[in-house]
């Protein structure tokens, strides 16, 4: 009986030191930007992440889709999105990472979030997109690409996030839904209405 108490001491005492986990595998520009080790990148991506919330308060899920605009200033290929290569394009040795403008005007759905970077660099939230057909599955610098316009999210707006807020609490105040349920969406929307 004295082993058992001992081990579950330890154990306790293990896990209150373990980091704090991510709750439901959401990751902030905040959190992206406070890396400085690769090994914090790896601990972050092996939880998988599920979620983003940009530096706009754009909160970003897989499963989503990204609108694809055109590339700004009138250029020929894209800035922030590039082609993730295939086997197929490492053996020929022909790979190029450049999307061209006949991507514009289309929606994919985003397959995996993740942060890449080096230490001297810095670190970024990437999107991968799912294979559209006519093209390998797409890379996406996240926060560059919000920047320059080159996608738009199916996120909320602000003023959506309020509404949903203000229709959330009538629903709540009907008894039509949980404070659970309330207090999860009031946290989910939050980061949206305060940027």
């Amino acid at each position: 009986m004295r082993n058992f108490i001992l081990a579950l001491t330890l154990l306790v005492a293990t896990i209150s030191n373990a980091q704090t986990p991510l709750i439901d595998n959401a990751v902030t520009f905040e959190q992206v930007k406070a890396i400085k080790e690769k090994s914090e990148s790896k601990t972050l991506n092996g939880s998988g992440i599920t979620q983003y919330t940009a530096l706009n308060g754009s909160i970003i899920k897989i499963g989503d889709k990204f609108h694809i605009n055109r590339p700004e200033g009138g250029s020929k290929v894209f800035v922030s999105i590039t082609n993730k290569p295939t086997v197929m394009d490492d053996l020929s040795g022909t790979f190029n990472p450049s999307v061209l403008t006949n991507m514009s005007n289309t929606e994919i759905t985003i397959k995996k979030l993740y942060v890449w970077g080096m230490k001297r660099t810095g670190f970024k939230m990437f999107a991968e997109l799912e294979t559209c057909g006519t093209c390998n599955n797409l890379l996406v610098d996240i926060e560059l690409a919000i920047e320059t316009k080159e996608i738009r999210s199916n996120g909320m707006t602000k003023e959506e996030a309020i509404a949903k807020l203000k229709e959330s609490k009538d629903l709540l105040d009907l008894g039509m839904i949980k404070q659970e349920e309330f207090d999860k969406l009031k946290a989910e929307l939050t980061p949206i209405i305060m940027k």
